[in-house]
């Protein structure tokens, strides 16, 4: 049979009113903003966006690993595992992981970490502390490794201890650029795990970079060889669209701050941006929820277009088990290879909403960042305890949030199992310069309540 041909002049253009005519005569009397809805913080959604609103929105800077499509790194983490981690890491190798890291103590202690690794075959990163750059093992203990992947090489995170002097901080970037390959790491997972949403998380993220570029010209390095350095962590689990819009805004923001810093409005290096699913989410009391968190976390991450992602194991926060590394190694292979999440490039490109969440994000993030610039330079912000002082009252948000029921933690404060054997936490994880905040932990001492 023949197909008569399609003229889309048939179909008479709509505008946004005309639907939203509609929409009002459907509801019957019903308010039009009781279909908005907020994703996080005070971003609000609107039931319906058409292109005529979209606005002048940036495109996506391109990404740091070169890939035709949605391509990630599947990256695991292997610090502090001991003598076990030598094979944690030749398993998960075995098993799809292409992206690894570990603290600079794990290879003081542990020699054993890398035998039988094709080096050269992965990225290699080694986590380190302005005290272990400035180490007398330090060279000797990194001068073997193989950094010739893209993207690997020691991995200095300046803000790592709040009591680290800023004498000392430059005295580290000075001696890291004499390593053959480096990175200048900025840890903004930091917030997300101290209870920030993400306008404040971008907001921090550009006053941690101010400071850092401070930091760096003090050590004689100018800005563009540090946005060519330049690694960053960011966390996803709070929300899944605020934190998918999230790492799209981040990288316009850096993109926005390399052309400000260099004055080069043509400049365009690629970031590389490493997403963690989040731990102050995670949950003891039913632990396989925090697999299906870890899916989501990754979800928003691919679709944000990260380079690399790590989804910690649903255990993270208590054993870090075999079986714990292994399931969250398949989240990356299922939404890869069966949702089809890597198939194309940029696959939130032109989503009205989206682009719109996104632009909210980097607009009211910048009003934040010039409130906070005005109360001083990040690093004494920290030193004087003002940012841990807003950790605590968005903290406290939280969790009358979770008390009233306002904010559901599936598990945890609604939907409960009857019983449980809770098991025993180790010590708090070091997220950097602000203490962690788990949501559930105050529920987890009350007991069950079904």
């Amino acid at each position: 049979m023949s197909w008569p041909k399609f003229d889309l002049g048939d179909f008479p253009s709509q505008t946004k009113s005309s639907w939203k005519n509609k929409v009002i005569a459907d509801l019957r009397g019903k308010d039009y903003h009781s279909l908005q809805w907020s994703v996080d913080e005070d971003l609000v959604l609107d039931p319906m966006y058409t292109q005529d609103e979209q606005g002048a929105i940036l495109a996506l800077p391109p990404r740091a690993i070169k890939s035709e499509n949605n391509a990630w790194l599947i990256h695991q983490d292997f610090s502090q595992l001991g003598n076990r981690a030598n094979k944690e890491v030749l398993e998960a190798l075995k098993n799809g992981v292409n992206s690894i890291s570990f603290d600079f103590d794990d290879l003081v202690t542990n020699a054993n970490l890398l035998d039988g690794v094709y080096q050269n075959m992965l990225r290699i990163n080694v986590n380190c502390t302005p005290e272990d750059v400035l180490d007398e093992m330090f060279e000797s203990t990194t001068k073997d490794l193989d950094f010739s992947n893209e993207w690997s090489g020691v991995s200095l995170d300046v803000f790592s201890n709040e009591s680290t002097s800023s004498h000392l901080i430059i005295k580290s970037i000075k001696k890291i650029r004499s390593a053959d390959s480096f990175q200048l790491k900025l840890n903004l997972s930091v917030f997300a795990e101290a209870g920030f949403g993400p306008i404040d998380t971008l907001a921090f993220a550009t006053l941690k970079m101010e400071q850092l570029l401070s930091f760096c010209e003090e050590a004689g390095m100018k800005a563009e060889e540090v946005f060519n350095h330049l690694l960053l962590e960011v966390s996803a689990g709070r929300s899944y669209l605020s934190d998918l819009a999230l790492i799209r805004s981040l990288r316009m923001l850096m993109q926005k701050l390399m052309r400000l810093s260099t004055n080069n409005a043509q400049a365009n290096t690629p970031i590389f941006i490493q997403c963690n699913s989040a731990l102050f989410n995670q949950s003891r009391i039913d632990p396989y929820n925090n697999l299906l968190r870890g899916t989501i976390a990754g979800m928003s991450a691919v679709l944000g277009a990260c380079d690399a992602l790590l989804i910690h194991p649903h255990d993270a926060q208590w054993n870090k088990s075999a079986e714990g590394l292994r399931y969250a190694r398949n989240i990356h292979h299922l939404l890869g290879e069966e949702a089809y999440l890597s198939a194309v490039k940029d696959p939130m490109r032109g989503s009205f909403m989206v682009e719109r969440l996104t632009a909210g994000l980097l607009e009211k993030s910048w009003t934040k960042y010039l409130s906070w610039s005005e109360k001083g330079e990040y690093w004494n912000l920290i030193q004087d305890g003002s940012i841990q002082k807003a950790a605590d009252e968005a903290c406290a948000m939280i969790q009358a949030d979770l008390e009233s029921g306002k904010r559901t933690l599936v598990g945890v404060n609604k939907y409960q199992p009857k019983e449980s054997d809770l098991p025993q936490l180790e010590k708090a994880p070091n997220v950097g310069e602000l203490k962690a905040f788990r949501w559930a932990e105050v529920h987890e001492s009350k007991g069950l309540k079904g």
